[in-house]
């Protein structure tokens, strides 16, 4: 991992330092602990040049001991590769992980043996390698084919996908003015990852904030070398263009808009703006499943990772809801969980409350029941009306709603079981 960290910087490792810390040495487990971090620095190219042995009698349990090692590097100075000379409409490319790559540990072994009570020696679902095995599998180190690129063909930007994911590893090396846009449907997601997901029913955005879903190591290059750069990596490396450098903004588009309503005021405007519209017709369905079967298809086939709910008066099946999960929200006109369903400013005003309001919420299989991303008050006058109260609260709901798409697509919405964690 520490070769790869500086390797983004386009240093060259020199060498590498470890720390071992036990309750008792076992020159057994020692020499095989250095025997793997000789194999690592072989990869890399430099030298294991020493290190701290440390024996702290009952302050390990048995067989227990703490690793830790550190690398450094040499480039220079006017090679240094720092993102500085990255522009709107490069492309990004990704190379393949080997695994896990010692990230997001935590959350894997709490999903395998506490969720699903894997044993070591058992078979990974989705895999047909044992669960030890793929935990263990080593860090891929991309020392040498990186160094050989770089002296052939310019990179503009390296990130080592570690802790955070794409979504917090990328971002950090693009100049101001800047962002990465990422297709998702780019590459396959390992199926380690799959089967994690799957047993601790993770939703996409925490899932490619704690592991590389894939992508261990990321290259920003000029599109009129990305072809040569694939070409010059593909004989040891699997790279794959993953997205695109754009211009900074608001970081999500609309690819599609959807209604069950022939004539509704989106459609005229999404088409105005040259965005897919579509008329889902409930009357060419036989039920709602199929209606809604028909719609995860749609939403599929325009790599939608976001789906947003505005007006759209149907509830959603649990199967399309399970198939998007942690990718729905929903904008509800008043503070929930008060005045659920129908009718909110109504209700409001029937109950005499003082303060109103709007939620964004995530969309589970409840109505108006998911977990609460944003909400904003309205203070509610004495002479409101239905009409003059559902006003203002649409006001509010314009601000806050693009405003959790935004979190959302900056990967600072993070869910915690019924909670909401905003970054």
């Amino acid at each position: 991992m520490g070769v790869n960290d500086v390797l983004v910087h386009g240093a060259e490792p020199l060498y590498f330092l470890d720390y071992i810390g036990t309750g008792r040495l076992d020159p057994a487990q020692v020499e095989a602990i250095v025997s793997g971090v000789v194999q690592g620095c072989l990869a890399a190219g430099c030298a294991l040049i020493g290190g701290e042995t440390a024996e702290l009698p009952g302050f390990y349990a048995p067989g227990e001991y703490d690793l830790a090692g550190f690398a450094v590097g040499i480039v220079e100075r006017k090679k240094i590769v720092d993102g500085a000379a990255v522009r709107p409409g490069d492309v990004v490319l990704g190379l393949q992980s080997s695994g896990l790559h010692a990230n997001g540990y935590s959350l894997a072994r709490r999903v395998i043996f506490d969720e699903l009570r894997l044993p070591l020696d058992s078979i990974l679902p989705g895999t047909d390698r044992r669960v030890g095995d793929v935990l263990l599998e080593p860090t891929r180190i991309y020392v040498k084919p990186i160094l050989a690129l770089l002296k052939r063909l310019p990179v503009r930007a390296m990130a080592h996908v570690t802790g955070g994911g794409i979504t917090g590893n990328l971002p950090r090396v693009l100049p101001k003015g800047c962002r990465a846009r990422i297709s998702r449907s780019a590459w396959k997601i390992p199926p380690v990852f799959e089967a994690i997901q799957r047993g601790g029913r993770i939703g996409d955005a925490e899932m490619f904030r704690t592991f590389n879903m894939g992508i261990g190591y990321v290259l920003v290059t000029a599109r009129k070398h990305a072809d040569e750069v694939v070409r010059v990596l593909g004989g040891g490396e699997t790279v794959l263009p993953i997205g695109e450098i754009v211009a900074a903004g608001y970081p999500a588009r609309v690819v599609v808009v959807v209604s069950d309503k022939e004539r509704a005021q989106a459609l005229e405007r999404a088409r105005a703006h040259g965005v897919a519209a579509v008329w889902l017709n409930p009357k060419d369905f036989g039920d709602r499943a199929a209606y809604d079967a028909a719609l995860g298809r749609l939403l599929e086939e325009h790599r939608v990772g976001l789906v947003c709910l505005a007006g759209f008066m149907r509830i959603l099946t649990p199967e399309l809801v399970r198939a998007f999960a942690g990718r729905v929200l929903n904008i509800h006109p008043s503070l929930l969980p008060a005045f659920p369903g129908l009718h909110a400013q109504r209700q409001a005003l029937d109950y005499g409350v003082k303060v109103a309001g709007a939620t964004v919420h995530f969309v589970d299989e409840g109505v108006d029941t998911g977990p609460i991303a944003l909400q904003a008050s309205v203070p509610v006058q004495p002479d409101d009306t239905e009409e003059s109260l559902s006003a203002r609260i649409l006001a509010v709901e314009h601000r806050i709603y693009p405003e959790a798409v935004r979190l959302f697509a900056e990967g600072r919405l993070r869910l915690a079981g019924r909670k909401v964690i905003v970054r």
